[in-house]
């Protein structure tokens, strides 16, 4: 697993979500799937401890 950011584009807005992805092989081919979605990330802001995106 780990952390990767999403951008949404709403009208002239950017807003950037922090989700928690898993890795895995579905018939040999690699693909990823949101397991969390953690919230925006100028809404997280300080609450985050370690380097990210």
């Amino acid at each position: 697993m780990f952390a990767r950011t999403k951008k949404i584009t709403s009208g002239d807005k950017e807003y950037h979500y922090l989700q928690i992805v898993e890795a895995y092989r579905d018939s040999g081919r690699p693909k990823q799937r949101g397991v969390a979605s953690l919230g925006r990330l100028d809404l997280l802001g300080d609450k985050l401890d370690g380097p990210c995106c």
